[in-house]
């Protein structure tokens, strides 16, 4: 098996992010904000909204101020102004200067970006007034994006010191997000495989997080399920879950010798796979399912790789589909709960390719 070198740098951490969004998730759990909001309740679905931004792109003005904004400004030397090509100019001697919109639910994951037209010198920094200030530091030209989590309602540009500064558009949207909750002993903050995240550690008795049903994941034809994770230990009943949603499908542990088990329910017989390849504890692994409804037969890949099956069994009939929520950890019973740290872990309405699911282990920095 694959074991994990090292840690995952932010840069290697931004490519992996941007690679799982191209990948379009329907339900994400990331582990990488400190603050672990979106861990402790709620998963990404894969949706971005509208813009949540009045005159984003500064087209706007009354007087001297763009439309829809707050400035707050010493004027002359720091202020805002409308430059020829109709941006917005921040240019300031190193008194105050912001602009401002109250736009945002506190807890909600946003991406933020800015799109700078001009730089001639210093910073402005875009973020929450009162929380996370320097979520984007803009000083040159081209775009900058970020996600993060709002701990302020309030969008808020500001001069870092003097500046000038001319930003061509500013844009806020929220990400979708599944509703949930966290049970039984589930300990978030645990040291995660990447320098910015965290990892929550399963106990083998009680943990597991619910993710609450919706239409984007139930009775998908397709799909892939994958997890970073390190086992401690097969789990409960050496049955540890990784997921599972009732009468759809599952993939858990099989056995004390850690061998994995996926199972995709059919009308008649359900599909179901047994590895012949096992899993080393205490290391870094990624594992995935896919299937699709050709084959009938869920394909389980282990640090990147497609496995060795001890047996298969073809699906019969046609996909079932169920209202069930869906469990990361555990089973609905809380029989089967994994045991050791789980940094992320996604499920797709697509079957990913081979290559697919080799670049995702690749990218969560196993290689």
């Amino acid at each position: 098996m694959i074991a994990a070198r090292r840690k995952i740098h932010l840069a290697d951490r931004q490519r992996y992010e941007r690679y799982v969004r191209a990948l379009e998730p329907v339900c994400w759990l990331p582990m990488r904000e400190r603050s672990a909001t979106i861990a402790r309740n709620r998963a990404y679905d894969g949706t971005i909204s509208a813009e949540l931004l009045a005159n984003p792109a500064f087209s706007a003005w009354t007087g001297d101020n763009p439309d829809g904004w707050t400035i707050v400004e010493s004027a002359p030397n720091s202020q805002v102004t409308q430059n020829p090509a109709g941006f917005a100019r921040f240019a300031s001697d190193g008194t105050s200067l912001a602009a401002r919109q109250t736009v945002f639910t506190v807890g909600d994951t946003v991406i933020l970006q800015a799109d700078s037209a001009a730089a001639v010198s210093g910073s402005v920094s875009i973020g929450f007034l009162g929380g996370s200030e320097n979520v984007l530091v803009v000083n040159g030209t081209g775009q900058y994006r970020a996600a993060a989590i709002a701990n302020n309602a309030i969008y808020n540009i500001k001069r870092t010191a003097a500046c000038d500064i001319t930003l061509d558009s500013v844009s806020a949207r929220k990400v979708g997000q599944l509703d949930g909750a966290i049970a039984g002993t589930t300990t978030l903050g645990q040291d995660g495989l990447n320098e910015s995240g965290e990892a929550f550690l399963f106990d083998g008795a009680t943990s597991l997080i619910t993710l609450y049903n919706r239409a984007s994941i139930q009775g998908l034809t397709a799909l892939t399920v994958w997890a970073l994770f390190k086992p401690s230990s097969a789990g409960e009943g050496n049955a540890g879950t990784l997921f599972s949603k009732a009468g759809e499908f599952e993939l858990r542990f099989n056995s004390a010798s850690r061998d994995l088990i996926a199972t995709v329910n059919y009308s008649s017989t359900n599909a179901q796979r047994v590895t012949s390849t096992t899993l080393s504890t205490n290391e870094w692994h990624t594992v995935g399912m896919r299937i699709d409804d050709s084959g009938k037969l869920p394909d389980i890949f282990v640090d990147g790789v497609e496995a060795s099956y001890a047996s298969s069994t073809t699906g019969v009939g046609t996909r079932a589909s169920t209202t069930n929520n869906l469990i990361i950890g555990n089973n609905a019973a809380v029989s089967q709960t994994f045991a050791g740290l789980l940094d992320e872990a996604l499920l797709t309405d697509e079957s990913l390719t081979a290559s697919e699911l080799r670049l995702l282990h690749r990218l969560a920095g196993l290689d």
